[in-house]
């Protein structure tokens, strides 16, 4: 169906009313908040462990490299992995929601189940895109600094304009190529990482205008609250006396973007799953 047929305002309409009818949409935020605890009890221990070593930092600092280095890698490997199973929490449940079917909590952990190991997959894959390049342009560098440092510096120079020139088209890009790649984990047609971000992308190929304009929306929605906040929080920096006054402010804009943000990734799956219905089929689809 051409983009010029998709009913936006009905989606919006819809999306809003499966909010207000799904409260269970907030659950995965209290396991989230669970989450949060047990990264911040495995920071502190983490702390602990390395006052306990006894470690001084000018007679161990190899040790103590090596222990932030091993710190670190488990802190983003456990972040990536709570990330992943939060997300995935909300993946079954929104294809549900859109869907207008009844979802209850046993469907977040199904939804875990079903769908967590690809999700992690899609982000690695992600990750790849950025950190490769880096890796090779950082090696490529390295390798002319020792040749000559007057030569590694200017080559390191160029290549790190460039390292920067290809995340922002690397960036511009994955939003609009990977923005439906969750509704589309959610059909079940693939358990490949890689099939599913070809699928979002020929998606993105086959109808560039409704990515976009899918995508515009939900970023102009999100301005709405987001804006506020910088400019809040700019004036806490510059008077900081008015903060009594400015935290309550910015606490209660944190609360609604979240919940503008359960809403904006209703409306991504209703752009999905219900890009055809017209205004009659929602209507009829409500009353259901």
């Amino acid at each position: 169906m051409e983009t010029a047929k998709v009913q936006y305002g009905e989606l919006l309409k819809k999306s809003y009313a499966d909010l207000k009818q799904n409260p269970i949409l907030f659950l995965p935020l209290l396991y989230g908040l669970v989450f949060m605890i047990i990264i911040v009890s495995i920071v502190i221990a983490e702390y602990f462990i390395y006052l306990s070593s006894g470690f001084s930092f000018e007679a161990n600092m190899l040790q103590i490299i090596f222990l932030g280095i091993i710190f670190f890698i488990a802190d983003i490997i456990v972040f990536l992995f709570g990330l992943a199973i939060i997300t995935t929490m909300c993946l079954g449940l929104l294809k549900g929601v859109v869907n207008n079917k009844t979802v209850s909590n046993s469907d977040l952990w199904q939804s875990v189940k079903k769908y967590l190991w690809i999700y992690l997959k899609i982000i690695i894959l992600r990750m790849l895109i950025i950190l490769v390049p880096f890796l090779v342009l950082g090696i490529i560098a390295l390798l002319f600094f020792l040749i000559s440092k007057t030569a590694g510096l200017i080559i390191g120079g160029i290549l790190l304009i460039l390292f920067i020139l290809f995340v922002l088209a690397a960036v511009i890009f994955m939003v609009f190529a990977f923005l439906f790649v969750a509704p589309i984990i959610t059909t079940d047609k693939s358990q490949s990482a890689i099939e599913i971000m070809k699928q979002s992308y020929d998606y993105l190929k086959q109808d560039t205008g409704h990515v976009v304009i899918t995508w515009a929306i939900m970023f102009g929605i999100s301005l709405v609250v987001q804006v506020p906040i910088q400019i809040i929080s700019a004036v806490s920096d510059f008077f900081p006396n008015l903060d009594i006054i400015l935290m309550p402010i910015l606490f209660i804009l944190f609360l609604l973007s979240i919940i503008i943000g359960i809403y904006l990734q209703l409306f991504l799956f209703n752009a999905y799953y219900n890009k055809n219905l017209k205004v009659k089929n929602l209507k009829n689809k409500k009353e259901e």
